[in-house]
């Protein structure tokens, strides 16, 4: 069994501040953060059940009382399941304004196709929004979203640090850090090398300000990254190991969870020599997301919905985080739109299927996963998607 760490978690009101892996420090830790975000009142949550309201006075030690109070109440996390659309091209393109205009004008064409797409995934580079050292860039992803909510749809935002087919090193990563710390892989594409702290330091900063300036826009519906999976078998780099890798994204899961307090971290979770367990309760035990790059076809998926059991990892994940997925080209090359949604509501061994909450379907694959066939085949299934709002969750928001 996964053996789960006891988490001193630190709020302010409804808003969640920060979380410490209980040890004799954490008290501390917590005070440190109470102190940067200011004076007032704060809640301590220890464990899984015991809140306690503490002044600030007395984390400063300067005196004061503790006592035991209600539990505060998350806000609602936005959830809006159903069919997406999304763009299909090479985030890493040199000409990114080229880029960003075939990407507007796939979702423009294709985005009213039928009323039951709910909105469209859309890749952004992490060089485009973060070009220097604290200077963010948003116009692209702006224009986007502004797009999509004067149609009355949602942006699922995904930033990779990830590319593939010799796709440019040029925005894989921040140009104050390539080449030196991007690696090809055996794709061949590239991976910003974040499994060194420094790197992921950086990411996390970026997902950051990507919170502050959309968590709070309600059309702004789920974040997403890069696959788990670093394609480097047979690539030689010294300081990689999976152990490195696994512990770093969920580094990067436990402070999304804190950064997006209204919009779902779904971190896609593939494959990583056998640890795609760990990641997997990771996103359970943050209360984020599962997503997957290629729809049902990982192990993560088998795992996710109980067709086989790690022995790291023994419990029922399906209906208790959003499950965001991908129907791909590889997807589309072994099994039809519709076999796939059926698969959704009735498949796996026990007949339960996958019960993914969104589904993108790529823009422009060959038959039978063409944009045609996918919407023939949600008008057929419409109680294909997991819609109850997920257990983890405190409550959501639709709509």
């Amino acid at each position: 069994m996964f053996t789960r760490k006891s988490y001193l978690e630190l709020w302010r009101g409804e808003r969640y501040i920060s979380r410490h892996v209980t040890t004799v420090d954490a008290a501390d830790s917590a005070q440190a953060d109470a102190m940067e975000h200011g004076g007032g009142v704060y809640q301590l949550k220890v464990g899984d059940a015991l809140y306690y309201e503490v002044d600030m006075s007395f984390m400063l030690g300067s005196g004061g009382d503790i006592e035991e109070v209600a539990p505060p109440v998350l806000v609602g996390r936005k959830f809006n399941p159903g069919p997406y659309i999304k763009s299909r091209g090479g985030h890493t393109n040199t000409d990114q304004d080229a880029y960003h205009a075939d990407m507007l004008n796939q979702v423009t064409n294709n985005i009213n196709n039928i009323p039951e797409y709910q909105g469209a995934l859309v890749a952004f580079a992490c060089g485009y929004i973060n070009p220097a050292p604290g200077v963010y860039e948003f116009t692209a992803v702006d224009n986007m979203l502004n797009f999509l909510k004067s149609q009355g749809k949602r942006l699922m935002f995904e930033m990779p640090w990830k590319s593939f087919n010799n796709a440019s090193i040029e925005w894989i990563a921040p140009a104050d850090l390539l080449p030196d710390q991007a690696l090809q892989t055996n794709s061949p594409g590239w991976i910003w090398m974040v499994w060194r702290q420094a790197n992921m330091d950086r990411l996390i900063e970026i997902w950051a300000a990507i919170a502050d300036r959309y968590d709070s826009d309600p059309n702004f519906e789920l974040v997403t990254g890069a696959e788990s999976g670093p394609s480097l078998g047979g690539v030689p780099q010294a300081d990689f190991t999976h152990n490195s890798l696994r512990d770093q994204l969920i580094r990067l899961d436990e402070a999304n969870a804190v950064a997006f307090q209204n919009t779902t971290w779904c971190p896609y979770i593939n494959s990583l020599a056998g640890r795609q367990d760990a990641l997997l309760e990771s996103a359970y035990q943050n209360r984020i997301g599962f997503g997957e790059p290629d729809y049902s076809r990982s192990a993560a998926s088998s795992l996710w919905r109980g067709d086989t059991v790690s022995s790291e990892v023994d419990r029922e994940f399906r209906g208790t985080i959003v499950h965001h997925a991908i129907y791909s080209g590889s997807q589309a090359a072994i099994q039809a739109p519709e076999d796939t949604l059926i698969f959704n509501e009735t498949g796996g061994i026990d007949g339960g299927g996958q019960q993914a909450t969104h589904i993108s379907f790529v823009i422009g694959l060959n038959p039978p996963g063409d944009l045609a066939n996918v919407e023939a085949a949600i008008q057929a299934n419409p109680d294909a998607f997991a819609t109850a709002c997920p257990s983890r969750f405190s409550s959501c928001v639709t709509g």
